[in-house]
């Protein structure tokens, strides 16, 4: 082999050297860009008729939070004024993602069965609470 053979098989060697290195640097950089896993709390509601002891939504809050599997996190409470209320507030509760949605009282019961019949609120868990 001559010497500008040799040569121009080193300057390949180092050119595919060159290439590897920069390759595994981006890689690495957009690793280093990537952020941390993180999971967002649960978004819980209760939709309760107005007029439910407070015991009954206590109660409510309770099977709520156990379905979403998390104890800790706020959940809100709603309270509907009858029938259509109660299925306007379900309704926009499912839009706005809630995980888990639990009605408890009359209208609050109806108004989830309702929804969880018609399958409004894709992720989002109905719970009816006697």
């Amino acid at each position: 082999m001559t010497s500008s053979g040799i040569r121009g098989g080193r300057l390949a060697l180092a050119g595919v050297a060159v290439a590897l290195a920069a390759g595994l640097a981006t890689g690495g950089l957009a690793a280093g860009d990537a952020g941390p896993q993180t999971t967002t709390p649960p978004r819980i509601a209760v939709v309760a008729t107005v007029g439910t002891p407070a015991a009954d939504i206590d109660r409510a809050v309770r099977a709520a939070r156990d379905a979403a599997g998390d104890d800790a996190t706020q959940t809100t409470v709603l309270r509907a004024g009858g029938a259509l209320d109660a299925q306007a507030q379900a309704a926009a509760l499912a839009a706005d993602h809630y995980t888990v949605v639990a009605g408890v009282g009359d209208a609050g019961r109806a108004a989830i069965g309702q929804a969880q019949g018609a399958q409004i609120g894709t992720g989002t868990r109905w719970v009816t609470v006697q």
